[in-house]
């Protein structure tokens, strides 16, 4: 066992490592260290493939991807599963010259509580392992949409605890074992929701920097707002119009970098923006891949701009299509958009001293 470990350490020693981590958008199907691992994604069915999947097919041999996505990760799993994986492989003898790191970044809102063991007795929190299914409560504990364990290879093992995620305070159809997402919920603000988005982004960038690792990231969708674009964002609580899908038209979202917050403007000052794509100009009115996905679709090539709407299966066209639903919300940025994505936005960092 140990001999086999060490082979196939020297065998990855000189490929280039490609570290992915990120929320459903980098991995729905399977979450790690509960039914997955941050290599078996390409058994993933083809329809809930991501931009990593893609990354490892079109390039093959070449690189070794690691797919640290999981559904509803907030920004500091983001971060800190980059690192432990960064941390893993210079272990390993994997020069920092071989390792990449692409990072999708959430919702800002989003946020996460670790659970330690101790915590999980003293409150008599639900631990069933391996998981049940209770007919009237569907799968327990590990089976919660909103759990991460990324910090455990089998976390049935050792079971050590698990982060809680909130995804947003928007989800409904979970039970949650604590009612810690209800109580906080109350002190949640824009502000704090950017203050720990900015400081996972210079954790990971002052550690790149330090350990020389190249890295590249971009958003899901609209980040870095104040409480001040907070207030005055366009929400599409209804979902997108007719004209934003067809026009290509995006709404316009301004972020105010001279902002006077002394909590907020040292972190903002800090950070380098040259490492997201989505940063042009001073402002972040083109968003992330969704925005990206809907201002470079084209029906007849890409068939599928998100992966819960199935335009080609079960309309004519994009005008039936939207004749039926005339306010449609957005969904998982579909498979054929996201090998689009790797091939015309990923490429250049992706080929970036690669031999």
């Amino acid at each position: 066992m140990v001999i086999s470990r060490a082979l196939e350490k020297n065998s990855n020693i000189n490929m280039k490592h490609i570290i992915c981590s990120g929320c459903s958008f980098t991995r729905q199907y399977r979450r790690l260290g509960l039914d997955g691992t941050d290599t078996d994604f390409l058994l993933d069915p083809i329809h809930m493939w991501r931009w990593p999947h893609h990354i490892q097919t079109i390039y093959g041999d070449d690189i070794k991807v690691y797919n640290l996505g999981n559904p509803t990760n907030d920004n500091t799993i983001i971060t800190h599963s980059a690192i432990k994986k960064l941390t893993e492989l210079l272990n390993d003898g994997v020069s920092e010259n071989d390792i990449k790191i692409l990072i999708q970044w959430s919702d800002q809102d989003r946020d996460s509580y670790f659970f330690s063991k101790e915590v999980i007795s003293e409150y008599n929190i639900p631990v069933i392992s391996p998981p049940i299914e209770d007919e009237n409560e569907g799968m327990l504990d590990d089976r919660w949409a909103h759990l991460s364990t990324f910090a455990e290879d089998n976390h049935f093992t050792d079971r050590w605890g698990y982060y809680l995620l909130n995804g947003g305070f928007m989800w409904d159809h979970i039970k949650y074992p604590t009612d810690i997402l209800k109580v906080n919920s109350r002190y949640i603000s824009p502000e704090q929701s950017l203050i720990r988005f900015c400081s996972n982004y210079i954790l990971l960038q002052n550690l790149c920097k330090v350990k020389n690792i190249d890295w590249y990231s971009f958003s899901l969708s609209y980040n870095f707002y104040d409480d001040n674009s907070f207030k005055n964002r366009k929400w599409n609580n209804q979902g997108y119009t007719k004209n934003i899908f067809i026009d290509k038209i995006i709404d316009e979202f301004r972020m105010n970098f001279d902002i006077k917050n002394p909590y907020v403007k040292y972190l903002i000052d800090e950070i380098d923006f040259s490492k997201t794509y989505f940063y042009k100009d001073e402002n972040t009115n083109i968003g992330g891949i969704n925005e990206w996905a809907i201002s470079n679709f084209d029906l007849e090539t890409d068939k599928e701009i998100f992966m819960e709407h199935s335009l080609v299966d079960n309309y004519k066209n994009f005008e039936e299509f939207y004749n039926k639903n005339p306010k449609c919300n957005m969904g998982h940025v579909s498979q054929q958009m996201n090998k689009k994505f790797v091939k015309t936005i990923l490429k250049t960092f992706l080929e970036k001293d690669l031999e």
